[in-house]
């Protein structure tokens, strides 16, 4: 920590901060107005002296972006929902304030999530939806007048959109692992076509103030693809509870993929072989929960309490179960628990745990064997998510334990997030298990090979993570691809974020990574983003050495391309909100990272001079973070503070 506080304090010398003092007198207004471009020694307007994309496209060299014989560092900010339509007059203002701030970056993000007048859609015509024109016109001025003032668009191509009923999609009823279709798009098909017709009418629309198509405007620095989208990080679970067409088509594609590797199901049979370890000793023996919880406990609070009724009716005479009735849902899956302590496991191992289920209602529960904490919780095995329903069901849950398991772990059933009742009956965890091959009634020949989960033997369940990743690869290729050979994109395209794929998926796919990063994210514990009802910590980073947002991001990046960090920020209110900025530029210069993105500046199409802080994450009003992004960009744009010049490595297995 020492270290930290001396960088602050030589950082504040170098560009001369006032000393701080007691305060004298009255207080005063402290406004950076959102419209200020005057000449003034606050103008950083001149680290871009040309305009964006003069010296030609950005491209990559020697693992880092360059245009022309310079390189490139982007110091920028991100432009959300209608803020990247703003009128003309609000948006020549905006852009000439921008550069003034030393940005020359900005990223146009969630302009693809809603309908005119604040996104960019218009009516759905046959089925087709279509680009409303005058949001296009009012993007495409404010991306002429952001060039000319030297500042570069990275743009991004799938953020929000929700394909809908109109277009012929099932839309309802979706868990929200794919809310923005996020998930699906990697293989359905539909989705994927309709969205690279989205790609060739946004990147060829002719931009009537630049006389250029996107395609072949220098402006244009950087497209991704898709924002914080997972498939194959969250495996095949996902796909098997998801309603139909959407799970029938994942199926369908994983029988096509286990035909081409396999030439019968008896081969594939030998491949996975058989796996079975003879029932054991009971680890858990069933829970009677007659009189007591016994070692099971509650995890709950006043706020969002749990009622454990004992001795209840259960699936079978004899057999008592648990009814757990929830008054109020906690927003988080975490928050309500009933949990099992103390068990002991050994490592690589063979284990089944079985209990019967049924709830009120539809409703879903997470169940895990999982670390204790008090900081690592992560399973040892076993993490399902499983489906309960008005019926008694019996649930039994093969899984291997991990390589290495800690002393004491835990049986942990979530279940915060749905107010439906539900009980329990015989939970046991018992040495043994066998391990589903490929069940009776299934086969490659007829296509119908089930989606493999918990139960499933390892070689299945191995090769369906395959499926999953190569699926994802496939996505990815093609879209860049569709991008650069058939639209003529020449700048550096990359998917989503590293820590959604993984890096070897990125170091397979993508010319450049990126990453996201929040410290004290706001939380919400009702209604999720309910503006009445949420909470910040009010803590500094700098308290966190080796945990904190930023550090944590540095062993991500691939050494051999550009890495950005295209959304950051401390948000408000919080006493340290503004340390954003100069973390960001101090660990990005010495990280000799290629962009970095403050999420956000601006997310409506109006109010652009604003005079006071306008929500969590808007940097425009907020006048602390405003100074020091300018005062920052000169130590991260001109390098005034130099990259570390030891590079500790490691391998994409060890980030995978």
């Amino acid at each position: 920590m020492p270290l930290i506080r001396l960088s602050w304090l030589l950082a504040a010398c170098a560009f001369g901060f006032p000393a701080w003092s007691a305060p004298t007198g009255e207080r005063f207004a402290f406004v950076i107005p959102g419209d200020d471009a005057s000449r003034s020694a606050t103008d950083f307007s001149g680290l871009s002296p040309k305009a964006a994309g003069a010296d030609g496209f950005v491209r990559i060299q020697d693992g880092h972006f360059y245009t022309g014989p310079k390189r490139l560092k982007i110091w920028g900010v991100n432009l959300c929902f209608g803020g990247n339509f703003p009128a003309q007059e609000d948006a020549a203002k905006a852009a000439a304030h921008l550069a003034k701030l030393g940005v020359n970056g900005v990223r146009m993000h969630h302009h693809d999530t809603a309908a005119a007048p604040s996104g960019i859609w218009g009516p759905v015509v046959g089925g087709r939806r279509t680009l409303d024109p005058d949001m296009l016109d009012r993007q495409d001025y404010f991306l002429d007048q952001l060039h000319r003032h030297g500042i570069y668009a990275n743009l991004n191509l799938h953020v929000g959109r929700t394909f809908t009923a109109a277009e012929g999609f099932v839309a309802s009823n979706l868990p929200d692992a794919v809310r923005y279709n996020k998930y699906l798009i990697y293989y359905e098909p539909r989705m994927r076509a309709l969205f690279k017709e989205f790609c060739r009418d946004y990147l060829t629309h002719t931009n009537r103030y630049r006389r250029l198509p996107r395609t072949a405007d220098p402006g244009i620095a950087l497209i991704e693809l898709s924002n914080e989208n997972s498939f194959s990080k969250l495996g095949p679970g996902l796909a098997a509870r998801l309603p139909e067409p959407y799970r029938g088509e994942f199926k369908r594609q994983w029988n096509r993929w286990l035909g081409s590797r396999h030439a019968s199901t008896e081969a594939l049979k030998r491949a996975w072989g058989t796996t079975v370890e003879p029932p054991g000793e009971y680890v858990l023996a069933a829970a009677e929960w007659r009189e007591n919880l016994g070692g099971w406990w509650l995890h709950q609070s006043p706020e969002f309490p749990v009622k454990a009724m004992l001795d209840q009716p259960g699936p079978e005479p004899g057999l008592p179960a648990l009814r757990l009735e929830i008054p109020k849902a906690a927003p988080e899956l975490h928050r309500q628990e009933l949990q099992f302590p103390g068990l002991r496991l050994e490592p690589s191992r063979t284990y089944t745990l079985s209990f019967w289920i049924k709830a009120e209602a539809v409703r879903s529960l997470y169940v895990d064997v999982s670390r204790q904490g008090p900081h690592d919780w992560n399973p040892v095995g076993l993490a399902e998510t499983v489906p309960a329903g008005p019926a008694w069901t019996q649930v039994k849950h093969v899984f291997s334990s991990a390589a290495e398991v800690p002393d004491k772990v835990r049986i942990c059933f979530k279940f915060g997030r749905d107010a439906t009742a539900f009980s329990l009956a015989a939970v046991s965890l018992q040495r043994g298990g066998r391990f589903i091959v490929v069940p009776d009634g299934q086969s490659l020949e007829q296509g119908n090979v089930e989606i493999p989960q918990s139960g499933w033997c390892e070689a299945a369940r191995r090769e369906a993570q395959q499926f999953m990743v190569d699926t994802e690869k496939g996505f990815i290729r093609e879209v860049a691809n569709f991008l650069k050979r058939d639209l003529g994109v020449r700048v550096p395209i990359t998917a989503s974020q590293i820590t959604y794929h993984g890096a070897e998926i990125v170091a397979a796919t993508c010319d450049y990574a990126d990453i996201h990063a929040y410290w004290e994210h706001p939380h919400f514990p009702g209604r999720p983003w309910d503006p009445a009802d949420w909470t910040i910590r009010n803590t500094p980073m700098e308290l966190a050495p080796g945990t904190d947002s930023l550090l944590t991001r540095a062993p991500w990046r691939l050494l051999d391309r550009p890495f950005t960090l295209s959304e950051w920020n401390i948000p408000d209110p919080n006493d340290y909100a503004a340390s954003a900025v100069p973390f960001a530029a101090m660990v990005a210069a010495l990280q000799d990272w290629d962009g970095v993105f403050f999420f956000d500046y601006h997310s409506r199409a109006t109010e652009w001079e604003a005079e006071r802080m306008q929500g969590y994450f808007s940097f425009n009003g907020q006048p602390v973070k405003l100074a020091l992004l300018s005062a920052c960009a000169n130590l991260y744009r001109r390098g005034d503070l130099q990259p570390l010049p030891a590079v500790a490595a490691g391998t994409l297995r060890q980030m995978a």
